[in-house]
């Protein structure tokens, strides 16, 4: 699936490049980490990247399932992100997949497992709550 993702991110600070699966309660997102030179940071804080590629991930989901009921996407704000765990670090130019899954739903809240895999190991973990704004 190839759409605009409705995140208010530009480059060099967007870091979710395209929706691969769009479904209910789940999102699939690719994302290339930048090589050494493209942007700042890079080698110091590659597992800060992740935090808000699934933080972007969250928002560009939140934004894509509300649009498939209403004219124009939904918005929201990140409330809160917990329990955060590392496995490892991306290197740079590494594919990224950023999941994302709703675990749960109150109201205009809403808890999503985030997650970051490089090939077939995952690198980062998160619970997200995102608060839905029409």
């Amino acid at each position: 699936m190839t759409a605009e993702l409705p995140i208010p991110h530009a480059e060099p600070f967007r870091f979710v490049g395209s929706c691969k699966d769009l479904q209910d309660d789940a999102g699939l997102f690719l994302w290339e980490l930048p090589r050494h030179g493209e942007t700042f940071g890079l080698r110091m804080f590659p597992q800060l990247l992740c935090v808000e590629a699934m933080a972007q991930a969250a928002a560009a989901f939140n934004g894509l399932s509300g649009s498939r009921t209403a004219e124009r996407p939904e918005g929201g704000t990140l409330a809160s992100l917990d329990r955060v765990r590392f496995n490892g670090a991306p290197r740079p130019g590494d594919p990224l997949t950023v999941k994302v899954r709703v675990r749960k739903r109150f109201g205009d809240l809403v808890m999503l497992d985030g997650e970051v895999w490089v090939h077939h190991r995952m690198v980062a973990q998160a619970e997200l709550v995102v608060r839905r704004t029409p």
